[in-house]
């Protein structure tokens, strides 16, 4: 394994062997890999070969990033205008116009300095997704189980998950029992999913439920949640209000209105900041506004992927039973020590969820204490 050569995992690293999809012994064999794990060598040449674990986050200078808000088509109008103010003469042998030139200069700046803040805000989306990859995970190599930085995982590593874990990077299952795993951040499905022997789990996902080894299939940039977090990072397209037609006409008019239209989009981007939507490009505001169809699902995306009971729905047939009744008999039959989306759902509509348990004494009849003694 320690020899292996770069070109021997090319097809992993160039993706084009579908390792979510096709049989588990092909896995191995395309990875090079067992099921007793990598030896510290070969995982050290594998993180040469694929790097590390985790998103690469690119460090722009903040100087640069402002001046870049008086550096596009919708600057250079309001740049050409001020230009205008002092460079024509007014007749009559007034003097350059300098109070156009002062207040559209001051107005650039204070139109770059709103859309830098609240841009640099609402840029961190991709460190905002990294801040879920998981810091540690445990891993089997040289034959030993041991606690690594996730950053150091590679394809063919053997990784265990077990309950509330953070899945640290896209894997397939092993034999064992089925996991319960909540990836509604990274597809809108609201209740956890159950992930068999053979199945694929994704980066960023949380185990709900259960305990499995795996075989880790991509880290990185190369995962679900990493290609999803390049997409949102890498948006850097031209909105409409910038593609403006600079001709000599279309200056008198627009350098009156250029800056209003920049500083709406800012306060529209705080507004949506404060709301938990993050705003790649100022643009993008104005685009979504003449956008005819928007097709998304629904779960997660445009709702706060989280259950409730509404009590005005519940309808009671028993006579002297009322809504709350209803609410606190189905809380007693609901567990509250395993989190399921259900269950917490009904137990968080009570006032207080200790009524949940109010009264109600635990405990195990000697019937299933004898009958666990003879199966064993």
């Amino acid at each position: 394994m320690a020899e292996e050569k770069p070109e021997v995992l090319d097809a992993v690293l160039k993706e084009t062997v579908d390792l979510e999809n096709i049989p588990i012994e092909e896995v191995f064999e395309n990875l090079r890999c067992s099921k007793e794990g990598l030896s510290s060598e070969a995982a050290e040449e594998r993180l040469t070969i694929f790097g590390h674990n985790k998103l690469e986050e690119k460090q722009e200078s903040k100087f640069f990033k402002f001046l870049g808000f008086m550096w596009n088509p919708l600057s250079w109008v309001m740049e050409a205008a001020a230009i205008m103010a002092i460079a024509l003469a007014n007749g009559g042998g007034k003097p350059p116009d300098w109070q156009d030139f002062v207040g559209i200069i001051t107005l650039l700046v204070i139109n770059s300095t709103i859309s830098f803040i609240e841009e640099n805000n609402a840029g961190n989306a991709a460190a905002a997704l990294m801040a879920r990859l998981a810091p540690k995970a445990k891993v089997l190599r040289d034959g030993r189980w041991n606690e690594q930085d996730a950053a150091v995982l590679v394809p063919g590593d053997i990784i265990s998950i077990k309950l509330g874990d953070i899945v640290p990077a896209d894997a397939r299952l092993l034999e064992g029992d089925p996991l319960k795993i909540d990836q509604s951040a990274l597809t809108g499905e609201s209740l956890p999913v159950t992930k068999g022997p053979g199945d694929g789990v994704y980066s960023g996902s949380t185990c709900k439920q259960g305990e499995i080894e795996a075989v880790v299939i991509a880290t990185g940039v190369h995962t679900f949640f990493g290609k999803a977090a390049h997409l949102v990072d890498s948006t850097n397209q031209v909105g409409h209000f910038q593609k403006v037609n600079c001709n000599r006409e279309f200056l008198h008019m627009f350098h009156s209105c250029g800056y209003v239209l920049s500083v709406t989009m800012a306060i529209g981007s705080h507004r949506l900041a404060q709301q938990g939507a993050i705003t790649k490009r100022m643009t993008a505001i104005e685009e979504m506004a003449g956008m005819d169809v928007l097709c998304s699902d629904k779960t997660g995306t445009l709702t706060l992927n989280k259950l409730t009971v509404d009590k005005n729905l519940i309808e009671v047939f028993a006579k002297g039973v009322d809504p709350d009744t209803v609410v606190l008999m189905a809380a007693r039959a609901s567990r509250i020590e395993n989190q399921d989306a259900i269950d917490t759902a009904i137990v968080g509509m009570l006032a207080d969820p200790k009524e949940a348990r109010a009264g109600i004494q635990e405990y195990t009849s000697f019937l299933s204490i004898l009958l666990i003694s003879e199966l064993h």
